[in-house]
């Protein structure tokens, strides 16, 4: 009690932070099950006996840091440490030892790609002690520090170690209405209806299906708001009940663990926050140099043409594929490893630069490997056309180079204005190796060319054009400058490589208009067109992809994909939504449909009315909006 008094009274004031009397009992619960098998040990090994008083207070503080120091920022660790010391004098922090499962994690990162660090590892390793004394718990932490990869290692690794499968289901809550989440009453029948919550609630705990004994854990990906977190009061607590109004009682299983991913805790009220387990992730968990390695490992390992051409993923690569691939991947590495790295030299930069949105790591990084993936088919697209005289090692090292310059600067400074991307790119022409032909041409101004490894000038691809008289004032004509082709060029990478994107610039701009001549020039496309406004809900996007595309049963699913009788096989849907800056926010500052788009793009799909999930294919998103500052 006392360390909880002075743990309340000297730590930092976090939104997160809660010392009260449930965190006490969560503490004393652990104490318990940690003390049984202490004396289990004891019992087998009687040689090795303690005293019971020394017994319990190394279970007392065991269990203590097990449940407080996930939750701490990293400025309050080491004054926890000395509050410890003060309240058990002579103590030293207990580790995190679980030998099987440290091997089954590693297994897991190497299988997946992920480069494990000590500080995420340790982070994984929390998150189970508190899942053994909790079963709702809360990931907090900002964008990219690895929220997500950590539940979902961390599931894969018990049911390596176990052996018992496992389930996972993650709903975003501000996607959907409330009486979707949680199921509604009619009130002229009074019938009932479950919600997505309810209908999985029931499924995970039906013990007539093998789903009972299996480990299910719902994440509830989004905003923590009181609207719907507090509905789950009764769920989260010692009662582990969810009372629904047709007087049903569903109660939860110790198989079922309830997750909520989170960036921040604004509007979460204080019954929330002390019925959940709390993992606090800061930003330096997930360092710059291991999001470099697992991205390098997916592109080692995954088959971009799976992205680029759906047809031609059907076909295994062929060895001089295999070969080309390996080829390009480690002509880029250096420049991701050497120290000080010139693609993190470029990183840092431009995240102290001034962009229209705010950027992130995690934005810069994938748009990046986006157009490295595209530099990646180009080549493999140079060798198909020419099969008698594939590009030899050296020209493909030479490309791959340049374009990771060229992709560095479109990547990195793509959101920034004019004369900051002139900057980024002398940065990065002073810190690479490659050579330009001339000192005088700027990098901005230099396109590489795959069929020779060289560089070729922008201007040298804008065309003359004569335009009749009548057709000056036409809004569909667009006149060719360096600029209109090099927005084009980039704009094709990301298309072609399915990455989600924003168009941003002041009405009038040549938006609309530049995506269209783009989307023109690329037959695989289909453009949908949806005007936003400040009324904005997520039914008007579902009802354009039922008027474009049909729902198929697949054997991964219900999967959602363009319309067989309108459009090919290999056809996209590109879902252009325009002015998407406009959709008011809700009371807690929530775009409900904004959270549904990126429902869309992150989890690949939606919950439908009849609570079932339907996966997209073959469907894309991108965004025009104007600046923030208008």
């Amino acid at each position: 009690v006392l360390l909880f008094v002075m743990c309340e009274e000297q730590l930092s004031a976090q939104a997160h932070y809660d010392f009260g009397l449930r965190a006490l009992k969560s503490v004393l619960v652990g104490a318990g099950e940690l003390k049984r098998q202490a004396l289990a040990k004891q019992q087998q090994n009687p040689h090795a006996s303690e005293s019971l008083e020394a017994m319990e207070t190394k279970v007392l503080i065991a269990s203590a840091c097990d449940s407080i120091l996930p939750k701490l920022v990293a400025d309050d660790i080491p004054l926890f440490v000395s509050l410890l010391s003060a309240v058990f004098p002579g103590c030293e922090l207990p580790q995190l030892e679980d030998k099987l499962l440290l091997d089954a994690i590693l297994k897991v990162c190497e299988e997946d790609g992920y480069d494990a660090k000590d500080a995420w590892l340790n982070k994984i390793l929390q998150l189970k002690q508190v899942q053994d004394i909790r079963h709702g718990i809360m990931l907090v932490g900002g964008t990219g520090c690895g929220k997500t990869s950590t539940w979902r290692v961390l599931l894969k690794a018990l049911s390596k170690v176990d052996g018992v499968k496992a389930d996972s289901y993650v709903i975003d809550p501000k996607a959907i209405k409330k009486n979707q989440l949680f199921g509604s009453l009619d009130p002229n029948t009074l019938e009932w209806t479950d919600g997505i919550f309810t209908k999985i609630l029931r499924r995970v705990t039906d013990n007539a299906s093998l789903r009972g004994s299996r480990r299910a854990w719902i994440v509830f990906d989004g905003d923590v708001d009181p609207e719907w977190a507090e509905n789950l009061n009764s769920v989260l607590d010692d009662n582990k009940i969810l009372t629904l109004p047709s007087g049903d009682r569903l109660k939860i299983p110790s198989n079922v663990r309830i997750i909520m991913e989170v960036d921040n805790l604004r509007h979460a009220t204080l019954a929330t926050v002390s019925r959940c387990g709390m993992i606090w992730l800061a930003e330096g968990i997930v360092t710059t140099e291991m999001a470099f390695n697992r991205r390098l490992r997916l592109l080692e390992k995954t088959d971009v043409r799976a992205t680029f051409d759906t047809l031609a993923s059907t076909v295994n690569m062929t060895e001089e594929q295999q070969h080309l691939r390996k080829t390009y991947v480690e002509a880029i590495r250096p420049s991701f490893i050497n120290q000080p790295s010139l693609v993190d030299t470029a990183l840092q930069y431009a995240l102290k630069e001034v962009h229209i949105m705010e950027p992130g790591v995690d934005r810069l990084l994938d748009t990046l490997f986006a157009m490295i993936s595209r530099g990646l088919q180009v080549a493999f697209e140079q060798n198909d056309a020419n099969p008698d005289f594939p590009m030899p090692d050296a020209q493909v090292e030479a490309f791959a180079q340049k374009w990771l310059a060229f992709s560095l600067i479109w990547s990195f400074g793509s959101s920034m204005p004019m004369s900051k991307r002139e900057a980024l790119a002398k940065v990065i022409d002073d810190h690479s190796d490659v050579k330009k032909s001339s000192s005088k041409v700027a990098l901005m101004d230099l396109f590489p060319n795959v069929a020779d490894g060289e560089w070729v000038e922008w201007s040298s691809f804008v065309v003359r054009m004569e335009i009749d008289s009548h057709r000056v004032s036409s809004s569909d004509v667009v006149i060719m400058t360096t600029d209109t082709v090099r927005h084009t060029e980039v704009l094709k990478c990301w298309l072609s490589a399915r990455q989600p994107l924003i168009l941003c610039g002041p009405p009038g701009s040549g938006k609309t208009m530049t995506l269209t001549a783009v989307l023109e020039a690329m037959p695989d496309f289909v453009l949908a067109s949806l005007n936003f406004s400040s009324g904005t809900t997520p039914e008007l996007i579902l009802k354009t992809l039922h008027q474009y595309c049909e729902i198929v049963d697949s054997p991964d699913g219900l999967v959602m994909q363009p319309n067989r009788q309108s459009y090919r096989d290999n056809q996209w849907l590109v879902v252009f939504c325009d002015e998407i800056n406009l959709p008011a926010p809700d009371l807690y500052g929530t775009q409900t449909v904004i959270t549904f788009l990126r429902q869309l793009t992150e989890q690949g799909g939606f919950w439908n009315h009849d609570c079932k999930w339907i996966s997209l294919r073959r469907i894309q998103f991108v965004g025009a909006c104007n600046p923030p500052t208008d």
